[in-house]
């Protein structure tokens, strides 16, 4: 995973460099039940897990 509560500007700053956004037609998101890092993927309703709206939020500004 990524980390969009901790360094949500570097995410996409590397995603840029690396992939380019041009590359980009679609992006997959569900909130998280754990924590960034634990390596368990329990997915939770948008919003309602350890993320927050915040990184949504955003995503849908930007």
């Amino acid at each position: 995973g990524y980390d969009l509560v901790g360094d949500y500007d570097g995410v996409w700053a590397d995603f840029g460099d690396t992939i380019g956004f041009e590359r980009l037609g679609l992006i997959h998101l569900n909130d998280s039940k754990h924590g960034f890092g634990t390596h368990k993927d329990r997915h939770e309703s948008i919003g309602e897990g350890t993320l927050g709206p915040e990184p949504f939020r955003r995503i849908m500004l930007d």
